[in-house]
């Protein structure tokens, strides 16, 4: 899950295997929303991946957290979740949300309910999960702290083990230590984009005269650089593939796009509509 604009924090072994002979993942894509075969968002490449130092010692549960720097900065379009150093949440609502694999294949599912308990690395909790599930967020879906959406864990297990491991499903908890460090990894990638989006015309031609009546159609597309923040919208003064206005006179065309930072582009010109000959 989102962190900040271009860090996603998951489970250390969604993103290495753990211990000192453990690899890395390889080829990894973030897909914000993805909701079965669609990518609403479209989809962002890594950077980075990366592991705690603890999953990479010992692959113990205890330090099972990692995460992924982007190559695009999409969560200034989808937004993404605050984290809170969290003391004995003990009894807190929390949500967790993720794509469990005992469902239809790219679906998101959220499950409620509240942290029953925690020890000095995790939080444990009776909401349902499954596997793929692993790096989901577990939250409280309105923390003031975090002025909303605010985890407070990061998924990994289910049942296994001797208590509570065999009771409640559990996830690394987001201390203070850990909301530290986490900081410093998500400052570490930092950076704006300040490029706007690009707009092509390409009907109708700017200058153009069209014959009063003539069925001619509105063809435009806006994109926003591969590495940058994701298109928020593109709209025109008809929308494309949409006939234009072709009663005599002159006419303003337009198209303009926003990107997730607010940078805007546009274009606007005339054209002229004349009176058909008479037959």
């Amino acid at each position: 899950f989102l962190i900040d604009p271009n860090t996603v924090l998951t489970a250390g072994h969604c993103v290495h295997e753990g211990g000192a002979g453990g690899v890395y993942s390889q080829n990894v894509l973030f897909t914000p929303g993805r909701n079965g075969a669609t990518a609403p968002f479209g989809s962002c490449g890594a950077e980075t991946v990366e592991a705690s130092p603890e999953w990479l010692a010992t692959a113990t549960e205890e330090g099972d957290y990692g995460w992924v720097q982007l190559d695009c900065l999409i969560g200034e379009l989808v937004g993404w979740f605050g984290y809170t150093a969290t003391g004995d949440v003990t009894g807190a609502t929390a949500e967790v949300r993720g794509y469990p694999g005992d469902r239809p294949p790219g679906t998101m599912w959220t499950m409620g309910g509240s942290i029953a308990q925690v020890d000095a690395a995790l939080a444990f909790y009776a909401m349902d999960t499954f596997g793929g599930q692993s790096g989901s967020p577990v939250y409280d879906p309105d923390r003031p702290s975090c002025g909303g959406p605010c985890a407070l864990a990061v998924h990994g297990y289910g049942l296994h083990g001797a208590a509570p491991h065999d009771t409640y499903n559990h996830g690394i908890r987001i201390d203070e230590t850990r909301a530290a460090a986490i900081a410093v990894i998500a400052a570490a990638n930092d950076r704006t984009d300040d490029t706007p989006p690009t707009v092509t015309v390409t009907s109708p031609v700017e200058g153009t005269t069209l014959a009063e009546g003539a069925l001619v159609a509105a063809a435009y597309q806006c994109a926003d650089e591969p590495t940058g923040s994701g298109l928020r919208s593109c709209e025109g003064t008809v929308d494309d593939g949409a006939l234009l206005d072709t009663t005599v006179g002159t006419h303003t065309f337009s198209v303009e796009a926003e990107d997730g930072a607010g940078n805007v582009a546009g274009v606007a010109f005339a054209y002229e509509v004349v009176a058909a000959p008479p037959a």
